[in-house]
């Protein structure tokens, strides 16, 4: 090993110097030395693909292979004083440019000026764009002419990862190479290569970790493993790597996905409390249960080529052994749900709130019982109770309660003639009442959604409703709103639409009350003739101002 003052990152040491030497871009690698070795280099190129696959280091073999003194069927010999030149950083001819930090109009234009100056030493200058999607619209205007039509000395290879980005202007005139990730087996191969050099030596397993962790980039696998190296000296162990990169314990996934499979919302609630005391990185564990579900399906499904690309052998045949018990429609359903869960911009514990409710959501789901958790094989009997509203009749009160067969003791049916029994069935909700109103009140939004493609009128009209208290199965939505209120009461046809919506959530049928919401200020200070006339039409039961910001003027 280098001796550390003179140690360099990882991905620098093992950047391939030779297209012979780039990993899993054949494709590329032996279009460009066939170019070379007949003389038929375009003069521009355009790479594009995942981070860390291979693009500039692809452009600098280029430059290489172009002024080699001694090429090799294309390649670059990566001996000679041009070749030397490169790797040590001091080829003044190659010319590499962040576009995302020279990205305007001026760069460009100062671009265009230096391109006709000749090369000092090297027989072609090449200009490597990196992040070329950065660049500005009026950028790529003054650059489509200077890259149509370039010096003959000059090469231009631009590289991005967001390939939609680049104008089709600009498209049309480069050949263009798209890059692919790396392969799981090729990636763990290679890092086993660069530790039998390093002299360091590694758990079975830990390198499956490193690699499936950098998504098929060479340099975040390099980076990772450097880090590693790092913290555990000569030999890697997969606690080390838990600990140093967060990462969510294999057995931790398997509880998780065995909970969601029985629909254990308890369990699966427990384990993130577990996982949040053990100091567990939960955007990580977020991501590992996503892709472990998404592995499933595919094990399911039989996608066999499309696991391989990310899992070895072993881990295939574990997969395709849990995915025997699962539906791929539940699988849909559960990875469409985490999937939602946006870690980006919360912090830990609105993270663990957000996903904890998404476990809950998607151990629960449409037609399970709303319950934590539900145990019981076959559907239980309906247990009778009196509904609140009076004057209904004994059949129409006899209607199943919620949460029943969660385990808990039912309580004995009530009759009409007895108000106290009745006030205290209402007043004392069950947990499993609370669960399921949570999950009403999180869907709340994509329910007023749905019905409004069917009824517009009434999705205004739910826009003034919350959902405010399960009362046995009738669901009581508060209105600010006498005007919307009436709206949703008078339409029958809306009203169905809203408890068939609501029903499906719980897996059981479910009827709509309206009740007005408490008023609130009834006037504010400055009330104008238009507001005063806003709140008699639509019967408001408060005001709230409502602050609007300045809008900044766009800059041009």
């Amino acid at each position: 090993m280098s001796q550390p003052a003179e140690r360099r990152a990882l991905y620098l040491r093992w950047r391939p110097g030779r297209f012979a030497e780039v990993l899993g871009q054949e494709h590329v690698t032996r279009t460009l030395r066939n170019a070379v070795a007949t003389d038929q280099v375009a003069h521009a190129y355009l790479l594009c693909g995942p981070r860390g696959t291979g693009k500039t280091s692809i452009a600098r073999i280029l430059f290489k292979a172009l002024n080699c003194a001694q090429p090799l069927d294309g390649d670059a010999c990566g001996a000679c004083a041009a070749c030397e030149d490169v790797a040590a950083g001091r080829a003044i001819d190659l010319v590499e440019i962040d576009a995302a930090s020279n990205r305007g109009i001026d760069h460009i234009r100062d671009l265009r000026e230096r391109v006709w100056i000749a090369p000092s030493t090297a027989r072609r200058k090449m200009y490597i764009l990196d992040e070329a999607h950065q660049l500005s619209a009026p950028a790529w205007d003054a650059f489509l002419k200077t890259l149509e039509e370039p010096p003959p000395h000059v090469v231009f290879v631009l590289a991005t990862t967001e390939v939609h980005k680049v104008p089709a202007t600009i498209l049309s005139r480069c050949q263009r190479f798209d890059l692919g990730r790396i392969a799981l087996a090729d990636l763990v191969r290679h890092l086993e290569t660069v530790l039998a050099a390093e002299g360091v030596a590694a758990e079975p397993g830990v390198l499956a970790r490193v690699a499936r962790l950098a998504h098929g980039g060479v340099r975040d696998a390099l980076s990772t493993l450097d880090q590693l190296i790092a913290f555990g000296g000569s030999r890697l162990t997969l606690a080390a790597a838990r600990t140093v990169l967060g990462l969510t314990p294999e057995d931790a996934l398997r509880e998780a996905t065995d909970a969601l499979q029985r629909q254990d919302a308890r369990a699966a609630l427990d384990l993130v409390g577990a996982l949040v005391r053990d100091g567990a990185d939960l955007r990580q564990f977020l991501d590992d249960l996503v892709a472990h579900l998404r592995a499933l399906l595919l094990a399911r499904l039989g996608a066999s080529d499309v696991l391989a690309f990310d899992y070895s052998t072993e881990e295939q045949a574990v997969l395709q052994q849990q995915a025997a018990s699962w539906e791929p429609a539940r699988l849909v359903a559960l990875i469409r749900r985490l999937s939602a869960v946006d870690p980006k911009g919360r912090d830990a514990g609105q993270l663990q709130v957000h996903l904890e409710l998404a476990l809950l959501d998607a151990a629960l789901g449409p037609g399970a019982a709303p319950g934590l958790p539900p145990v019981a094989a076959a559907a239980p009997e309906p247990v009778p109770v009196i509904a609140a509203a009076a004057g209904e009749t004994p059949s129409e009160a006899l209607v199943p309660m919620m949460g029943a067969g969660n385990g808990a003791a039912a309580p004995a049916p009530v009759t009409p003639q007895s108000p106290e029994a009745t006030h205290a069935s209402s007043s004392a909700p069950t947990e499993a009442s609370s669960v399921a109103l949570a999950i009403l009140r999180h869907r709340w939004t994509e329910i007023k959604e749905v019905v409004a493609l069917q009824f517009p009128m009434a999705g205004i009209s739910l826009e003034a409703a919350t959902v405010e208290r399960l009362d046995g199965d009738e669901v009581v939505l508060a209105f600010t709103s006498e005007f919307h209120q009436h709206t949703v009461e008078s339409d029958q046809a809306c009203r169905a639409a809203i408890e068939q919506m609501l029903s499906e959530q719980l897996g059981q049928r479910l009827r709509v009350r309206c009740e007005q919401a408490p008023a609130q200020q009834a006037r504010f200070e400055g009330e104008d003739w238009f507001t005063s006339q806003a709140i008699r039409l639509f019967r408001a039961r408060g005001v709230e101002r409502v602050e609007r910001a300045p809008v900044e003027r766009e800059e041009r």
